[in-house]
């Protein structure tokens, strides 16, 4: 080809790039100051995190993780601001086909014949792109078990930088119209979402055709945390491998600058530092193998030391073909790029361009073309000459498949990182492709050819004519052929483009985890479009930056989120920590090993994960590995699959009867039939389990699993039909086991998708669980010992599906155990195998008797199922048991229809009628090419609920994979037999009855339906003259299994209460194997249950019932509402009382004790950051104070002022004065301040999170984990309701009803007392601890923080603490030796300043004055100390109030916040009234004493307290040291009204609380004789504090407001953050202690802080 048409080709196809997602241009370039040369940079350099790559990955990546490390950005090409204008929309074509050396953009050829591109600049992609921005395709989402609100916080982020609407003018708006013509509708109007039908599209191009890119989210970053290097090519990552075999980790880089000279970049010594590789699909391959990570063979051919042997490296890479027609027009047309686009049905995407310059046009068209297009061709020529481009007035639409089958694979070139390897896409290998190429074509076509795009059409050019136009353009290297514009599939393979969409080439599961952790490496992991599967719809741009937004987050805390991207089933997760046994290693120790990772095993494995090291031995594989294998439709094909890798494995039990075993993760949920119900009522108080407990086990599974089951046709003649058979009442959907006819719930989701108990795994704490599959465990490992002591389980030896043996252990730990959870058959088996069993049988198979155990594998026992087969005159849906019938007998009838059977005989047992063989030939249905047959009809059965008849299980072998002798002994028991026909005359009813009668041939009877069913081969037992005659015989004939085994390992006979094996240490059975009798219709709901309730740790004896202490000495259950004597060892009291083994008192603390975090103060903030540092660290909370939980009922809301003014020495509450003169209060008791406060719980102002600039999405998770545990809607009686109308009245407006959100107006709070009007407080967060890691001492008051200082001038370490017990006993708490050990300092606004004062740090003349060694002389630290003040009127009420704390709020536009409680204890007045009151206050006053003469600190009036304060009051005061006694509270100044402003907020908010009181709304709450005036004057006779009271006090509003001021105990800002700790909260010019509590706060975060201070500590 001559050189001509060589550039014009590479021109054109960057005109058709118009729609691949790279480019990159901000309108205002920004100035980053830690982006710079390469050549600047050190040569060796320190790093948390490396990433390879600033694109469009790579740079949000880093931006997201830079806000807390170091990260480094190694970018081999520059920056796309040097050029203003370069990528702007009119230049796309021209910068895309620049050659120059600093192009962004490298060109290169695939090795298919195709022109492609890579950029090599700042920001990827997105700087060379067409800039089309929209979403993932939500299957995408869904598939890669991405959480979507997640997803779309993270697409925010990226939006609000670089996304704007496409503009749609003439061209566009034509194809728009075209596009809907032709069918791809609807229309979607803009939107970024990804939706089938026509739609106008985001842009990365603002409204001035200037483009932003991925280097623009650099803007986010923390500039101190990052340091970006360009034109830094990166020649190799650095290893270091360990002599024994251990994996290989990387360590560092080797890059080049642009003169050529070498750098090093290494990893800090930190476990978690990574090298993450960001560089492209193209790239990123290239760089692992060029480190020694790839196919060996290649890369020992090129001379690079192999570091692992990966041959997937590079394999599987992808890109969607694009291909199009060029549409020349009549008309002059804009210049557009990709405003319009249509999502097909059949997954086809179609988009246009126009108006842009193509490149320099060949002397001669490849192929002959029409002479009208010939003379356009030669005008244009001429027009333009030999420019560098020609524009054709025109343009280009064009079609990508979304998913294409085709893959190739990408090879060295050579060692040098520039060169671009070699690269195969194999576009069209697969014909699945072209079908689809074909079907985006004519869909093209038809647009080109509507009426909405006539006027854009030259009349007499035709559709062949432009292809062949558009064949004769060479876009690329591949042959033309005569038929290529006649035959679309050879038009798709000849003129096929890139549309730079690569990816697939270090796939999830292939090369990488999915945790983007490279496979066999530590220190690696690959984050960008090479990791995925398929692309994510439209155009990927969007999501591989929202790709590096959300990995991050993760990243930090080592737990990635996201899955890896797979097509599966509906719902199909991709569990990073679920691997084949073949890659454990040979020796594990784990806390707790669960054999069996079945119904019960995985949600047990699941629930201990949260706190425990679990490792799950599963003997079979994932249940996620064949789409569709587990759907509805297949439920039998599934059950029967004989092939190696089925999920069932089948047996004949020795009464004759086929059956199956589950061996798959998931176990019997994964193979059943699907119906979930609860347990029989009765079998839940059989069984004494704790109600309250079983019902929160439920729900926690349903929340994944299960769905209401669909009604059609079959199933509502089946519905009806029981209830006209007298199966009554009708209980419409219900998970209870009620008798009467009910819809059911099932495992099969909407789309007939399967979901078992295998997804339940997602609950699970990836750091602390591991699932080996193919894992068969051979025997259980013991120890006894000589001295007659019980037998331990101390481990397992399991075999992979190698045959390499593999031994886990458990850990040296108590506690430790083995949990045995192989279902009915494979549990006794196990326990057989290793010695645990019937001694006589164990010794004939040659196994050492640990414990003779003759009761193992005995009372076996099944649900036998009977039944009749209907062929239906009418098709029948697919259905699953959705409708039950639950009898007074205790029978079950329940229904299945239109599913594919077994293959049946060619001759049937038994003769049948005529009519019923013709009947039943024609109803089968020959599935594919199987040997399935589907009958079109269903089965009707029954099961008994309760069988006697049970049998026993015999080992067959030593081999566990062999199943064991099994019987049931099905109807040996008469009892059986008599259920059985009560169940099938049930059901003959139900046949018979005029609800069902359409689904009947009207000429078979019930008879000759039972011989239909007794000749089909459901079982190997003997069919008998009568079977059919006697309902008997017929139900000891043809009984098939329910898959219901259940009571092989009983309790009482196997294991006990708690599920521990009889006889043995260390070792339980949890199972269905455990059961007496199945819990009702079907077990699989109670299973899964008994996963989840049976934890292995605390069990019901243990578990604290809740209840409700009541007077007298007694309690009511919570959960039975029975009332007996308060036992305090079985109660919880208040409904929430934890009993955490954590929490002891400090007196049983020992001298001297080390950790990695030592927290210094269990309150609102200590308590949530303590649970949460548990996750992952060894924690210490020191809390000065007791309990919440000793008292009863003291914190209740009706004690909520009483427990404020109690004065014992175990009040929750030290008293004290401020030096204002206001009577206040500071915390001691865990949970500090949430215990004695009102309750009153709300979110931060948004201004308050914007400012501290606080991640919105950390907020709002975190928010929600406080919530889980502690808020509640408040109830809003007379008094509230009151309040509320009357602050609308008032103008506080509009209602918000019941909200979180800190909003103008009125809104209904949220409160920490319950329904019951109990508290829960902080402390309750303590539940989410990880009690292995965390100690909690009560009564341990710290003295000081013990530092370390050099001689040398360096900076101050804290190491330790001094705490003193309650019996003065003095500890010490010591840092471990780690560089990430911390003290952090959460005892509040007065003690965390007067705490680091006692240790040194704080203004140095005050501290010389108290004798106290200076550390570091830190003047502000106890200054800005503030309050928010507290104003408001008392209003006594002539009716009664209820008792109410805060639940209505209002939020004035001047952000005064009023609120009110009522029905209270009040503190005390003075003796001598302060100023006469009118004679009806008097006596109120008066009769008010009396009333609660027994309290002497207290008087209660009927009515309540209106009150307001300012959002951000300006005044502020300062702490100083009283004494160097930690226990006395220091000098406190608040100063309040120290600014007029403040003055002037209290009276605009007491003016509304004028309005209030002076409503209508309000009236009936009012004595109508008492003036506002007077309810001021009563107001200030209270002695809130000890201010002098004026003759103008209640007169002047500004005089009120200064002499009534009292505390809202919002104290805050005596260790701000910039003045005395840093953004991080670490204390300024100290190491290793930081504060983190509300004395950092600048201003309270709205209503009331104690949410915000619960979610800072989160």
């Amino acid at each position: 080809m001559e050189r001509g048409s060589w550039r014009f080709l590479k021109t054109f196809l960057l005109v058709v790039s118009v729609l691949h997602p790279y480019f990159c241009h901000a309108e205002k370039a920004p100035n980053y100051s830690f982006v710079r040369e390469a050549t600047s940079a050190p040569r060796v350099s320190y790093h948390r995190i490396i990433v390879v790559g600033g694109g469009t990955t790579g740079c949000p990546l880093a931006a997201t993780l830079s806000f807390k490390t170091s990260v480094l950005v190694l970018e081999r090409g520059g920056s796309p601001y040097s050029k203003p204008g370069k990528t702007d929309k009119v230049n796309f074509l021209l910068q895309l086909y620049d050659k120059s050396s600093d192009s962004y953009s490298q060109q290169f050829f695939s090795e298919d014949g195709v022109s492609c591109h890579r950029a090599r600049v700042l920001g990827g992609g997105s700087v060379i792109n067409a800039g089309f921005y929209s979403h993932a395709d939500p299957e995408f989402i869904k598939e890669a078990g991405l959480d979507e609100d997640s997803v779309r916080k993270a697409y925010a982020w990226v939006e609000k930088k670089l996304a704007f609407r496409s503009p749609v003018l003439q061209w566009q708006s034509a194809v728009k119209a075209g596009l809907l013509e032709a069918g791809v509708s609807p229309f979607n109007q803009f939107t970024n979402e990804h939706i089938k039908g026509t739609k106008i599209a985001a842009t990365i191009f603002d409204e001035n055709d200037h483009r932003h890119t991925a280097a623009d989210l650099l803007e986010y970053a923390e500039p101190k945390n990052i340091k970006v290097y360009l034109h830094a090519t990166v020649q190799k990552i650095i290893f270091t491998t360990g002599t024994g075999g251990s994996r290989p980790r990387a360590t560092g880089v080797i890059y080049e600058d642009a003169r050529g000279e070498r750098h090093e970049a290494y990893l800090t010594k930190d476990s978690k530092s990574e090298v993450i590789v960001s560089a492209g699909a193209i790239g990123s391959p290239q760089l692992l193998m060029l480190s020694g990570i790839g196919p060996a063979r290649q890369l020992q051919a090129m001379g690079i030391k192999v570091v692992k042997d990966q041959p997937m490296v590079g394999q599987n890479l992808a890109d969607n073909a694009m291909n199009g027609i060029m549409v020349p027009s009549p008309l002059p047309v804009e210049v557009s790029l990709l405003s319009t686009v249509g999502i097909t049905q059949s997954g086809n995407y179609i988009e246009a361009w126009s108006g842009l310059n193509l490149p320099s046009t060949p002397g001669q068209m490849r192929t002959p073309v029409s002479p009208v297009i010939n003379k356009m061709y030669n005008e244009a020529k001429k027009k333009f000459g030999s420019s560098l481009s020609t524009r054709l007035p025109g343009g280009v639409i064009i079609q990508k498949a979304g998913r294409p089958l085709s893959t190739g694979h990408m090879e060295l070139r050579s060692t040098n990182p520039n060169e671009t390897p070699k690269v195969w896409f194999n576009y069209f290998q697969k014909p699945e492709d072209v079908k689809m190429c074909v079907r985006g074509m004519e869909t093209i076509i038809r647009v080109v050819n509507s009426r909405s795009f006539s006027r854009f059409r030259y009349p007499s050019i035709s559709t062949r004519d432009l292809l062949n136009l558009t064949a004769a353009l060479p876009s690329n290297l591949r042959p033309r052929h005569p038929n290529t514009a006649t035959s679309l599939e050879q038009f798709c393979r000849d003129t096929e483009m890139t549309f730079w969409h690569y990816h697939g080439s270090c796939q999830v599961g292939k090369v990488v985890d999915s945790d983007y952790r490279v496979l066999g490496i530590d220190g690696l992991r690959v984050i960008d479009a090479s990791t995925f599967h398929v692309t994510p719809g439209t155009n990927p741009q969007a999501t591989v930056m929202m790709l590096g937004r959300m990995s991050p987050r993760a990243l930090l805390v080592a737990v990635f989120a996201l899955a890896p991207y797979f097509c599966h089933a509906e719902k199909a997760p991709h569990y990073r920590f679920v691997q084949e046994a073949t890659s454990a290693p040979p020796l594990s120790d784990h806390s707790y090993i669960v054999v069996g990772g079945g119904t019960a095993g995985c949600p047990l494995a699941a629930t201990l994960s949260e706190k425990h090291n679990v490792l799950v031995l599963e003997r079979g594989g994932s249940p996620y590995t064949k789409p569709g294998k587990t759907d509805k439709i297949n439920f039998l094909l599934g059950l029967h699959d004989t092939s190696s890798d089925s999920y069932a494995q089948q047996f004949h039990s020795e009464d004759g009867v086929f059956s199956h075993r589950a061996r798959v993760l998931g176990g019997g949920s994964a193979i059943n039939a699907g119906f979930y119900s609860r347990a029989d009522p009765k079998f839940i108080e059989e069984t004494r389990l704790d109600q309250a407990l079983v019902k929160d086990s439920y729900q926690w599974v349903e929340k994944k699993v299960t769905f209401e089951a669909p009604v059609l046709q079959w199933q509502s003649a089946v519905r009806d039909g029981l209830l006209e058979a007298g199966v009554s009442p009708y209980n419409n959907f219900t998970y209870e086991h009620v008798k009467g006819t009910k819809i059911a719930a099932t495992i099969f989701d909407k789309n007939d998708h399967r979901h078992s108990a295998a997804d339940l795994l997602e609950y699970a704490e990836p750091k602390n669980i591991k699932v080996y599959l193919h894992a068969t465990v051979h025997q259980i490992i013991f120890t006894t010992t000589t001295d007659g002591s019980r037998p331990r389980a101390t481990g397992v030896i399991y075999k992979d599906a190698s045959g390499v043996k593999h031994e886990a252990h458990l850990t040296k730990d108590s506690k430790s155990e083995i949990i045995v959870s192989s279902g009915a058959i494979g549990s006794p088996q196990l326990l057989m195998l290793s010695g645990i069993g019937p001694a006589r049988q164990l010794e004939a198979m040659g196994i050492k008797v640990v414990m003779d155990q003759p009761m193992v594998g005995r009372n076996m026992a099944d649900k036998a199922l009977n039944s009749i087969v209907v062929p239906s005159p009418l098709p029948v849906e697919a259905s699953l048991l959705s409708i039950v019938g639950i009898t007074q007998y205790d029978n079950y009838i329940e229904a299945w229809s239109g599913l594919n059977l077994l293959s049946v005989p060619r001759q049937m047992r038994t003769p049948l009628h005529p009519i019923v063989n013709q009947a039943y030939k024609e109803s089968r249905i020959k599935v594919g090419k199987s040997h399935d047959t589907r009958l079109q009809g269903g089965y009707i059965f029954q099961k008994s609920g309760r069988p006697l008849s049970t049998g026993h299980i015999e080992l067959r072998s030593t081999d566990p994979n062999e199943t064991p002798k099994v019987w049931f002994n099905y109807f040996k028991e008469a009892k059986d037999v008599e259920m059985c026909v009560t169940g099938m005359q049930t059901i003959i009813s139900v046949v018979n009855s005029k609800a069902f009668k359409r689904f009947r041939f009207p000429s078979i009877s019930t008879r000759e339906l039972l011989n239909l069913t007794a000749a089909l081969p459901s079982n190997l037992r003997p069919r008998h003259p009568n079977t059919t005659t006697s309902m008997e015989q017929y139900c000891r004939d043809t009984p098939t299994t329910f898959w219901h085994y259940h009571g092989s390992c009983q309790v009482g006979k196997v294991v006990d209460n708690d599920y521990r094996v009889l006889g043995v240490d260390s070792l339980r059975v949890i199972d269905a194997s455990t059961f007496h009798v199945t819990p009702g219709t079907s077990p699989q709901a109670t299973v899964m249950m008994l996963g989840r309730y049976r934890d292995g740790i605390r069990l019901p004896l243990i578990r604290s019932r809740k209840c409700n202490v009541l007077a007298d000495g007694l309690a009511k259950d919570a959960a039975s509402d029975q009332v007996g004597l308060f036992d305090r060892s079985k109660c919880r009291f208040f409904g929430n009382d934890p009993q955490y083994s954590f929490v002891q008192e400090a007196t049983s603390a020992p001298p001297v004790s080390y950790h990695s975090y030592i927290v210094v103060g269990g309150g609102a903030a200590g308590c949530p950051l303590a649970a949460t540092l548990s996750e992952k660290a060894n924690v210490l909370v020191l809390e000065r104070g007791g309990s919440p939980y000793l008292v009863p009922g003291k914190t209740d809301k009706a004690n909520f002022l009483l427990g404020l003014y109690d004065t014992s020495n175990e009040s929750y509450a030290q008293h004290f004065y401020s030096e204002d003169g206001i009577f206040s209060h500071r915390a001691r008791v865990l949970g500090g301040g949430t215990v004695i406060n009102a309750g009153y719980y709300s979110h931060a102002d948004p201004k308050f999170l914007e400012e501290t600039r606080l991640d919105q999405a950390l907020v709002k998770d975190s928010y929600q984990w406080v919530e889980k545990k502690l808020a509640f809607q408040t109830p809003i009686l007379q008094w509230q309701s009151a309040v509320r109308d009357a602050l609308l009245e008032a103008g506080v407006q509009p209602f918000n009803n019941f909200t979180y959100e800190h909003i103008v107006g009125t809104k209904i709070a949220a409160s920490i007392f319950d329904e019951n009007g109990h508290r829960h407080s902080a402390a309750d967060l303590l539940e989410y601890a990880n009690p292995e890691n965390i100690k909690v001492y009560l009564h341990a008051t710290v003295h000081q923080i013990i530092f370390t200082t050099e001689t040398n001038g360096s900076r101050p370490r804290a190491t330790g603490v001094i705490y003193v017990d309650a019996l003065g006993v003095k500890h010490t708490a010591s840092l471990t030796k780690d560089s990430t050990s911390e003290i952090i300092v959460s005892s509040g606004a007065i003690g965390s300043p007067q705490l680091l004062m006692l240790s040194g740090v704080g203004p140095a003349s005050q501290l010389q004055a108290m004798g106290i060694p200076v550390v570091v002389d830190q003047p502000m630290v106890g200054q800005n100390m503030a309050d928010n003040f507290l104003n408001g009127i008392i209003v006594p009420s002539p009716l009664p109030v209820e008792i109410s704390l805060l639940p209505s709020v209002g939020i004035t536009q001047f952000q005064n916040y009023i609120e009110a409680w009522s029905g209270l204890n009040m503190p005390p007045f003075t003796g001598p009234i302060r100023k006469p009151l009118p004679p009806l206050l008097n006596q109120i006053y008066t009769e008010a004493r009396k009333k609660v003469e027994p309290y002497p600190n207290t008087i209660r009036l009927q009515g309540g307290i209106i009150v307001q304060k300012a959002g951000r009051p300006l005044s502020t005061g300062y702490v100083e040291l009283k004494s160097t006694d930690p226990n006395e509270t220091p000098k406190v100044f608040f100063n309040y009204f120290n600014k007029s402003e403040d003055v002037d907020m209290c009276v605009r908010g007491m003016e509304t609380v004028i309005k209030v009181v002076n409503s209508k709304s309000f009236s009936k709450f009012r004595f109508t004789s008492v003036s506002t005036q007077d309810l001021m004057n009563l107001t200030a006779t209270i002695t809130s504090n000890v201010r002098p009271k004026h003759f103008n006090t209640a007169m002047s509003l500004p005089q009120y407001c200064k002499d009534s001021v009292s505390t809202f105990w919002h104290y805050h800002g005596s260790c701000q953050v910039g003045k005395v700790v840093d953004n991080d909260y670490r204390v300024l010019g100290v190491d290793n202690l930081r504060v983190i509590d509300a004395s950092t706060f600048h201003a309270t975060p709205g209503t009331n802080p104690q949410a915000t201070v619960m979610m800072l500590g989160r």
